[in-house]
């Protein structure tokens, strides 16, 4: 049996749509009154095409399944699509910590993200960051980046190791932190060199940081965090929930009783300004926000499996999901596929 190209699609979006999870297309495709949240993430990602990015942050607030990774799906989609510099991250307390960012450089480095193209060497040898004018920016640079780009692309392929962060990845010092945080502001200012604006940092599960095994773990990823913020060509988008907002009060409150002994200029900025950035939530999910989530993958199924269906018992799925004790989004997801995969094998092959 032969498909047409929408049902293809519609297939496609079904099988990710059952893990709960949306994708850029698919998350296109079911959106519901987003555009507000939607529009403002991609205006600000857009300003580090025009290097004004110093001093720019967003937070992307809510709790677990209320939509904060369906903005990221559409944001994710809006930097391909508009050929914007990204690296889309979790953060964790321990191999993708912002307080050991040397554990961290080469992963950002290899997930950096041009279009359709992704990791910096690929990046350069697709010719997407002009290798000409990639080596006449480093010859005028004396930094680890510059020189490691230069050597790399001179020829010696140990200059990948250093320009790529994985020389500095061992041994798993503190002493590492500070080269392997040059790397990605380095490689920002490169690509603003070469008319690329810079990177838009994507990221996800930020609050984790509360997860570093103590203070002084914290303190090393404000000041990282506050390193982008202040840089030219860098737009951190944080993806939290309202755990950090907590943790950072309760650190503000210790370092205002310590008199900040300990804490660099960078950290202490970077909290005592944390409740001025601009914070985005995803819109309140109403119970006819979830009668239309519902009609919309009924419609996606229906393109998909050949005929419409009409026997979706739309009440009893919401029933049985405002029963739930979270009543997540990504919960009805589920269950509304789930109910549309069991009336699909109960009528047979479509």
């Amino acid at each position: 049996m032969t498909h047409t190209t929408e049902q293809i699609l519609a297939r496609r979006i079904i099988k990710t749509l059952r893990c709960g999870t949306a994708n850029a297309i698919a998350a296109k495709v079911i959106s519901i009154n987003t555009n507000e949240a939607e529009k403002r993430l991609i205006t600000l990602s857009q300003s580090v095409l025009a290097g004004n990015a110093k001093g720019r942050i967003a937070l992307v607030e809510g709790d677990w399944g209320t939509g904060k990774s369906h903005l990221r799906a559409l944001l994710y989609g809006h930097l391909v699509e508009k050929d914007i510099p990204f690296v889309l991250a979790n953060v964790d307390a321990k191999g993708s910590s912002l307080a050991h960012i040397h554990r961290t450089v080469p992963s950002w480095l290899n997930l950096l993200r041009i279009g359709a193209a992704s990791g910096l060497r690929d990046l350069i040898y697709h010719e997407i960051v002009p290798r000409r004018e990639t080596v006449v920016w480093t010859s005028s640079r004396h930094d680890p980046f510059a020189e490691g780009l230069r050597m790399a692309l001179g020829g010696d392929s140990f200059g990948w190791l250093v320009a790529l962060g994985h020389f500095f990845e061992v041994p798993d010092s503190s002493y590492q932190h500070e080269k392997a945080l040059s790397l990605v502001l380095s490689c920002a200012e490169l690509l603003a060199s070469v008319d690329r604006g810079g990177i838009v940092l994507l990221l996800d599960e930020a609050e984790n940081i509360d997860k570093q095994f103590d203070i002084r773990g914290r303190r090393k990823s404000y000041d990282t965090l506050w390193h982008f913020v202040q840089h030219p060509h860098i737009i951190p988008i944080l993806f939290v929930t309202r755990r950090l907002f907590t943790r950072i009060k309760a650190d503000v409150e210790v370092g205002r009783s310590y008199g900040w002994r300990n804490w660099t200029q960078y950290a202490k900025s970077f909290v005592l300004s944390f409740e001025n950035f601009e914070a985005l939530q995803p819109p309140l999910f109403t119970d006819q926000m979830a009668h239309s989530l519902m009609e919309k993958i009924e419609k996606i199924f229906s393109t998909a499996y050949g005929r419409p269906l009409t026997k979706l018992t739309t009440e009893s799925v919401l029933n049985h999901w405002k029963q739930t004790p979270t009543r997540t989004i990504r919960l009805l997801l589920r269950m509304t596929i789930n109910e549309l995969d069991i009336l699909r094998q109960n009528g047979g092959e479509f």
